[in-house]
């Protein structure tokens, strides 16, 4: 794992911390140019859209459906506690994880709890 630039260098641990560890990770490693060293990088974002658009596909949903899509699915339909979702969501405000919740919402069953009954 390498840092942009020269932060690995002024942070010699921070590879080893969690926050610079890829949610994503590219399925190869790769050679580094400037440390002449075998890294992995993550995942490019047109490539989870990707592979989103194909998943979409195999299950016959129509609509155009992204991750930013799902996000919003999920954060409209969570029963998460308003505060627990801004945090998850990675909202500063709650003003705007508010703009989420729908009243209609709270009334309305998952449909995947209705298949476990």
């Amino acid at each position: 794992m390498t840092l942009p630039s020269r932060l690995h260098i002024k942070y010699p641990s921070a590879p080893f911390l969690w926050q610079w560890f890829w949610i994503f990770p590219a399925a190869n490693h790769c050679n580094d140019p400037r440390l002449n060293v075998q890294v992995r990088y993550h995942v490019l974002s047109e490539c989870i859209q990707r592979a989103v658009q194909v998943a979409t596909r195999k299950i016959g949903l129509d609509g155009f459906i992204t991750p930013h899509v799902l996000r919003h699915a999920y954060a409209t339909h969570s029963r998460e506690t308003i505060d627990a979702l801004s945090k998850l969501l990675g909202h500063s405000s709650i003003e705007t994880t508010a703009g989420y919740r729908h009243p209609v919402v709270d009334k309305a069953s998952n449909p995947l709890d209705d298949l476990l009954n």
